[in-house]
């Protein structure tokens, strides 16, 4: 007998159990969306395929499932580092196409417009449309010193917690300083990456810090077992009451530069 693929597997244990996708989203905190990708077992599809076994076991808790051992039964179905890789370049190089699309347009518009000033500036002059004035300085008698005062820029960090969107934290990073992530709990795993695809730590361990690449413009991090977990972010201890409970947790930062 066929064996069935984990996504049907876990599709079927919903549906037996009764529990409708609405359902589902709001005892697991996921997205409906998620829930769907997840049930085709197309992980590849996920926003951050990186976290497909934590979604899995967020899934599998609803339905009182052993989800680790889903996941170990399952590994040749899930996504591979390599599979990972090539998707998320994929996934860059058509934004990278949209872009230079969206600059050559913007370029033209630019071109014509600059085409049309010339003309009407060569119509208005052979009309003697525009006129010549002259342009004074205004000059005290005493003379005018004129001095330049400049911003003083403090070094400081601001973390702000926006609000949960599903089952993910969002947070706001305001900071002039580099960014120096560290976390301590008791032994889970946990996935911490940005968006330029540098993988931090992907492993089972109770504490790490981490000094975040200065070109970074988003962080994502997943925790499995967030109970314990102590998050601060340049010295700045986020709020655990934002996890609202929840065990299985991921964390969104979007990161503004002074």
């Amino acid at each position: 007998m066929k064996r069935l693929k984990l996504g049907s597997l876990l599709r079927k244990r919903r549906e037996q159990s009764g529990i409708t996708l609405k359902e589902m989203s709001e005892r697991s905190g996921l997205k409906r969306s998620i829930i769907q990708i997840i049930e085709t077992g197309e992980f590849l599809k996920l926003p951050n395929p990186k976290h497909a076994k934590l979604l899995i076991l967020e899934y599998t808790e609803v339905l009182n499932l052993n989800g680790h051992e889903l996941i170990e039964r399952y590994k040749e179905e899930l996504p591979t580092k390599k599979e990972i890789i090539e998707t998320r370049q994929l996934s860059q190089n058509d934004s990278f196409l949209y872009l230079k699309k969206s600059l050559i347009t913007l370029g033209v518009i630019i071109l014509s417009l600059f085409v049309i000033w010339f003309i009407l500036l060569q119509i208005g002059a052979d009309g003697n449309l525009f006129t010549k004035k002259p342009i004074y300085d205004a000059v005290s008698s005493e003379g005018a010193v004129v001095k330049e005062q400049k911003d003083e820029v403090q070094k400081d960090s601001k973390v702000e917690f926006v609000g949960l969107d599903g089952n993910t934290l969002v947070y706001n990073i305001e900071t002039s300083e580099p960014i120096v992530f560290a976390f301590h709990s008791k032994n889970t795993l946990v996935n911490l990456t940005d968006n330029l695809n540098t993988g931090y730590v992907y492993d089972s361990i109770s504490e790490g810090e981490y000094e975040i690449n200065d070109d970074a413009t988003e962080l994502l991090f997943a925790v499995e077992d967030a109970t314990s977990m102590n998050i601060t972010i340049n010295n700045i201890q986020l709020d655990p009451e934002d996890r609202s409970g929840k065990k299985t947790v991921f964390y969104q930062f979007n990161i503004e530069r002074k």
